[in-house]
């Protein structure tokens, strides 16, 4: 694939990140909105940096899909180049095992941040994130996975929460 392409690509998933930080951004406004913060204004919010960031992400990635297209025939003979040109991949990656490999890692990544950290106390998920990994990568044998990765996550916990005092998720 050619660089102009994976750019195309890129730009498009920078500005759903960016959309994403944005949103979360205007959330955090409207949480510090709220009793017993009462911060009305989003020029002080905590909210406003991530807005600005997501804003600004999403203004470079479109710069970005618009310097990826090669206008020469027509903006829309280069979108539909693009899009061929991606399908093609699409059906190279599908067949590779490498691919799908670096996807189901990218989907335990995935599910960690946002279902495990969500709804279970940060060294239980973080534990049960460590196993997941290794296991896929196949690292050793179960009872080693499980013991390094209590005693990751344990040394995780007591440096920062103990001896630094810092909140974990």
């Amino acid at each position: 694939m050619e660089k102009k392409t994976k750019d195309f690509i890129f730009s498009f998933v920078l500005m759903i990140l960016g959309l994403y930080v944005a949103v979360g951004g205007y959330l955090i406004y409207k949480r510090a909105a709220l009793p017993p913060y009462n911060i009305t204004q989003l020029n002080v919010s905590p909210g406003l940096l991530p807005v600005i960031l997501g804003i600004t992400l999403i203004l470079c990635s479109a710069l970005l899909c618009i310097r990826s297209l090669d206008r020469s025939d027509g903006l829309k003979d280069a979108l539909r180049h693009k899009c061929a040109d991606i399908k093609g991949w699409i059906d190279v990656a599908f067949h590779d095992k490498g691919y799908l490999f670096a996807i189901g890692g990218v989907a335990i990544m995935a599910l960690y941040t946002f279902v495990l950290l969500k709804f279970l106390p940060f060294w239980i998920s973080s534990i049960l994130f460590l196993v997941g990994v290794m296991l896929y990568l196949r690292a050793g044998k179960f009872w080693k996975i499980a013991l390094s990765s209590c005693g990751a996550v344990g040394l995780v916990v007591l440096l920062f929460q103990v001896c630094f005092q810092a909140v974990l998720p």
